[in-house]
C-alpha cells in the first residue's frame, strides 16, 4: 500500500497536480511559473489546462487515454482509501490525491478556456521554451503509468494466490469439520442404540424367566431415561406378582396345616364312634358273666 501511494505521488508530482499549502501553490516542477490558484474552480482549470496544453503543444491525439488514465486512478485512490491497513501517512497522502482528482473530473470533458484572473494572476499557459521540460516530465509520466499498471497486475497476482489460498484452507477446513461432525454424531447414535438394545435384552431375558415362573429374578435399573422407566415398572409388576404369589403360597401351606389337623380329628371321632358303637352291638347280643360283670371292648 505504501508503494501505490508513492508512486502515485510522483506521477501527480510530475505533472504539477499537487498542493502542498494553504494557497494552493503548484509544486517545484513549475515554480517557474510563479502563479497562484485563488479558488477551486481556477484550480481545476489550470490542472485542466496544463494537461491539455501539454498534450496540445506536442500535437498528441492520447488526450482523452490519459483522462481515462487518471480516472481509472481516482477510482483506485477511492477504493484504496476503504482498507483498514493504510497508516496515517498513507490515509493523508491518498486524500490529498482523492481531492486532486475530483476537483479534475468537475472540469473533464468542458470546453476549456484560459481564465483571466486579472492583473495579479499569471495567464497558466505553456512557453515554447519549456515544451523539451515538458515532454521530457510526460514521459516520465507514461512510465510511471507502466509501473503503476505493473505493480497493480503484480497485486492482483498476489491476491489471487492469496484468496486461493485461503480458499483451499477453508474447503479443507469445511472437509475436516464435516467429518468431525459425522464421527460425534455417529458416535452418539451407537451409543444410544447399544443402550436401547442393552435393556430391550434385558427386558426379554426378565420376561422369559417369568413365563418360566421364575419370579425372583433380578432387573437392574440404570438412569432415568424411557426404557429405564419400563424395566423399573416391569420390575415393581414381577415383585407384586411375586409378593402375591408368596401370600398365596403360604396360605395353603397353612390351609394344609388345618387339613391335616381337621383329618387327624375327624379320623379320630370316627374311631371312636366305630368303637362306641360296637361296645354297644356286644353289649345287647351278648353277656359274660365274669366277675358277675359284663364284658367290655376297647378299640386303641
Amino acid at each position: 500500500m505504501a508503494l501505490l501511494s508513492e508512486i502515485l505521488l510522483g506521477i501527480v508530482s510530475i505533472n504539477g497536480l499537487t498542493s502542498l499549502n494553504s494557497s494552493y501553490r503548484l509544486i517545484e516542477s513549475y515554480n517557474n511559473w510563479n502563479y497562484e490558484i485563488l479558488t477551486e474552480k481556477e484550480k481545476a482549470l489550470a490542472i485542466k489546462s496544463i494537461i491539455l496544453n501539454l498534450a496540445e503543444g506536442r500535437g498528441m491525439e492520447n488526450i482523452d487515454s490519459a483522462e481515462d488514465d487518471l480516472d481509472s486512478i481516482g477510482e483506485f485512490i477511492k477504493s484504496s482509501l476503504e482498507l483498514d491497513d493504510n497508516d496515517e501517512t498513507e490515509i493523508e497522502n491518498l486524500e490529498s490525491l482523492q481531492s486532486l482528482f475530483n476537483e479534475f473530473s468537475e472540469v473533464k470533458g468542458k470546453k476549456v478556456e484560459k481564465p483571466e484572473f486579472g492583473s495579479s494572476h499569471f495567464i497558466i499557459g505553456l512557453e515554447d521554451n519549456y515544451e523539451d521540460e515538458f515532454e521530457e516530465k510526460y514521459n516520465k509520466v507514461n512510465e510511471n503509468f507502466e509501473t503503476l499498471r505493473s505493480y497493480v497486475q503484480e497485486y492482483i497476482a498476489e491476491e489471487k494466490v492469496t484468496n486461493e489460498n485461503l480458499f483451499t484452507r477453508l474447503k479443507f477446513t469445511s472437509i475436516g469439520f464435516i467429518l468431525l461432525t459425522i464421527i460425534i454424531v455417529s458416535a452418539v447414535v451407537f451409543f444410544v442404540i447399544k443402550a436401547i438394545k442393552t435393556s430391550i435384552n434385558d427386558v426379554i431375558l426378565v420376561l422369559k424367566e417369568v413365563s418360566q415362573g421364575n419370579l425372583n429374578v433380578e432387573l437392574k435399573v440404570n438412569g432415568e431415561n424411557e426404557f429405564e422407566v419400563m424395566k423399573k415398572e416391569l420390575k415393581v409388576t414381577i415383585d407384586s406378582f411375586s409378593s402375591m404369589i408368596s401370600n398365596v403360597s403360604n396360605l395353603s401351606d397353612e390351609v394344609s396345616e388345618k387339613s391335616e389337623d381337621l383329618s387327624l380329628i375327624s379320623n379320630n371321632l370316627v374311631e371312636n364312634t366305630k368303637a362306641q358303637l360296637l361296645n354297644r352291638v356286644i353289649n345287647k347280643t351278648s353277656y359274660s358273666n365274669i366277675g358277675g360283670r359284663p364284658l367290655k371292648f376297647v378299640f386303641i
